[in-house]
């Protein structure tokens, strides 16, 4: 974890790290999920039970030192100890890859790519991912869906997580990656799209009736729910304490600085159920994220915002 802070390049466990900022190393992998925002990577810690006051002293300073950060980055409570190990100064993309593969399910696709169904079907999704014109697309999607069979097809929803195993990516060959990234570039162009095409369907989806606070100019909110200036920041804050479920959040809760473009406008909203003649614009706000939301062993973690519909009243 310190090398997240200051990678030793020398290092030949480390030497990766600069070799894929430098664009040195080129290969596969296969992508499991990605978050955007602001990334912070913490470290907890839990004391021994009998430690006491001048054995939890000397813990963090051993701690700091060995972590690069000072004694006052510790947050303390009760027998834990937590501190951010890194945190991106601003908004970002970060990848999560899985380590490792099913050795099975791997060889399964590669075998099953085998020959013309495998040239035919990356001709395919190479076309399709550059194809400026709908319609093209589109007759590109069913050439897609009758390469890859109904049995494929069938298991559009689960494919990512069938190839997440213990193998590490050393075992497998490049041709079985690139198979693998034919198979998933092309699970992913037929996967269903839902109903409104941004992760923001109805109000079971979301967390409605948040606390909002709209700024003129772009500004962050810290932890504390203070705004300040900021040439990343956002314009629409909202502050979250339960999660989807309706549980309550730690610490009281958390603000977000939900970004412009997630922003759903009356235009938006109709155009969004443009096809549902009963559709009514909902008179409260409804906040929409993924469900990464604190928890006691992952504290700095902030779900991410997909959409966000600000109380009509005011807007």
């Amino acid at each position: 974890m310190v090398t997240l802070q200051a990678p030793n390049v020398r290092d030949p466990d480390c030497r990766i790290i600069g070799d894929l900022l430098s664009g040195k190393t080129k290969g596969f992998v296969l992508t499991q999920r990605v978050y955007h925002g602001r990334t912070r990577i913490s470290v907890s810690s839990t004391f021994g039970a009998g430690g006491g006051a001048t054995a939890q002293g000397e813990l963090l300073k051993k701690l700091a030192s060995a972590f690069k950060i000072s004694e006052t980055e510790i947050k303390v409570s009760g027998d834990k100890a937590s501190f951010a190990v890194s945190e991106s100064p601003n908004s970002m993309s970060l990848a999560i890859v899985p380590a490792g593969y099913s050795f099975e399910e791997v060889s399964r696709i590669a075998n099953y790519l085998e020959g013309k169904r495998g040239a035919d079907l990356e001709i395919a999704v190479r076309e399709a991912i550059t194809e400026g014109s709908v319609g093209e697309f589109e007759k590109l999607k069913l050439k897609i869906e009758e390469l890859l069979g109904n049995d494929e097809l069938k298991n559009n929803q689960r494919w990512a997580e069938d190839v997440v195993g213990t193998t590490p990516v050393e075992k497998f060959s490049d041709v079985q990656f690139e198979k693998l990234g034919t198979y998933g570039a092309a699970m992913e162009i037929v996967r269903p799209e839902t109903h409104c095409r941004m992760g923001c369907c109805s109000t079971k989806d979301g967390v409605a009736r948040v606390m909002e606070r709209y700024t003129k100019d772009a500004e962050l909110t810290d932890q504390n729910g203070h705004l300040r200036p900021a040439p990343n920041g956002t314009h629409w804050h909202v502050r979250l304490t339960k999660d989807q479920r309706g549980h309550d959040l730690l610490n009281g809760g958390l603000w977000l600085d939900v970004l412009d473009e997630a922003i759903l406008t009356v235009s938006k909203m109709n155009a969004l159920h443009a096809d549902d003649p009963a559709f009514k614009l909902p008179p409260f706000n409804i906040l929409w994220t993924n469900n990464d939301y604190p928890s006691e062993s992952h504290p700095g973690t902030k779900p991410t915002p997909y959409c966000f519909w600000p109380a009509p009243r005011i807007q």
